[in-house]
């Protein structure tokens, strides 16, 4: 792979989230705060996930090869959903509209990708510096020459994963967002299985190969834009402010309770 073409990746992988971001904003008008507390939530749920996972991984004691192929990735999948979805619903805590949920899961999977593309930007500096390896271990060199032999096209696979991935947030954005709004747990649990299948699957069909990989990301994905149609479509209507209280007319005997004032006494002096 070229060094200009693993920049290129590392640039539009970053770009991504802030051109999904305008789009978004263009037609809805929704504020940018969304998306940054979308943003925050993605790297609270690391906070928690990935030291979840190295403790686990730590204490599991060795599974045997049939059982570790399952069981690994659904454990996997498993922690992601609820580390993430859990950070998902404290974002959405607040929010009411199908907008505000959207640009949440912009913010969500899109630093993601930012982050991602800033280790590729990194990464080509570094292999830069080393050029061919000459005087690295055996071991590095030999992956320093597989990183210079890869094909071009991956970065293009790269790049489309993001994009997959993204739109998986935003689904699953809009289902936790359904879930805050109906104060119903199903669309939250809609959210989880959704992510642990995605991650789950993708863990456990990469022994077969990027193609067969990323065509399962894909399906995901091009499921994922329905989900996003049908729950803005279901979205409840923000119900209109309740008018203030209208005070009840004053009945003819409370009239004529009321005690005169001076300025009654002086109108009947005056009649």
């Amino acid at each position: 792979m070229h060094a200009a073409t693993m920049v290129a990746q590392g640039v539009t992988m970053m770009a991504l989230p802030a051109v999904a971001l305008a789009l978004v904003r263009r037609r809805t008008g929704v504020p940018i705060g969304p998306a940054l507390a979308g943003a925050a939530a993605f790297v609270g749920s690391q906070v928690v996930h990935l030291p979840l996972n190295a403790g686990v991984a730590a204490l599991c004691p060795p599974l045997p090869e049939g059982v570790g192929r399952w069981l690994v990735p659904l454990a996997l999948g498993a922690s992601a959903g609820v580390c993430e979805e859990t950070a998902r619903w404290v974002s959405l805590r607040r929010n009411r509209t199908s907008a505000g949920a959207l640009a949440t899961g912009i913010g969500h999977g899109g630093v993601e990708a930012a982050l991602l593309g800033l280790a590729v930007v990194v990464t080509v500096v570094r292999l830069m510096g080393v050029g061919d390896g000459e005087g690295l271990p055996e071991e590095a060199r030999q992956q320093v020459a597989q990183v210079w032999a890869a094909s071009d096209l991956v970065a293009l696979v790269a790049i489309a994963e993001r994009v997959f991935a993204m739109t998986a947030h935003a689904a699953a954005s809009l289902l936790v967002g359904l879930a805050v709004v109906r104060r119903s747990v199903w669309p939250w649990l809609g959210a989880f299985l959704l992510h642990a299948a995605l991650d789950a699957g993708a863990v456990a069909l990469a022994p077969a190969g990027a193609v067969v990989t990323e065509g399962f990301v894909g399906g995901v994905a091009l499921a994922c834009v329905g989900v996003i149609v049908l729950v803005t479509r279901a979205w409840p209507v923000d119900a209109p402010p309740a008018a203030p209280p209208v005070p009840p007319p004053a009945s003819a005997g409370s009239l004529s309770r009321r005690p005169l004032s001076a300025s009654d006494a002086l109108h009947d002096d005056l009649g």
